[in-house]
């Protein structure tokens, strides 16, 4: 990938064929996270503006992007209930009451 980056201008086909391979069937296994430093910037950039624009977002997870205007219990944390009540109680680890 380093290679082909180097080695060829913006918008090269071997660029773009590199970054399909990436989004369509990547692993994080191909991303040497040890050695940030070491993978190119441009491919990073252009694999990000790939991701971001050719992802398919599920129902689910739009439901879920709601909860941020809904004011709705949210799934990014947990919040603990009441067994005998079910009536959301304060969560001790967060230090703040759940809504």
């Amino acid at each position: 990938m380093n290679v082909i980056f180097k080695g060829t201008p913006a918008g090269d086909p071997g660029r773009r064929l590199m970054v399909d391979f990436h989004v369509r069937s990547g692993l994080p296994a191909w991303i040497n996270v040890a050695t940030p430093e070491l993978i190119n910037h441009e491919f990073l950039f252009d694999v990000t503006v790939a991701l971001l624009g050719n992802r398919g977002v599920l129902e689910e997870t739009r439901q879920e992007l709601t909860e941020l205007t809904t004011g709705v219990p949210s799934s990014y944390h947990h919040v603990k209930k009441d067994p005998d009540t079910a009536e959301q109680v304060k969560d001790a680890s967060a230090g703040s009451k759940a809504t």
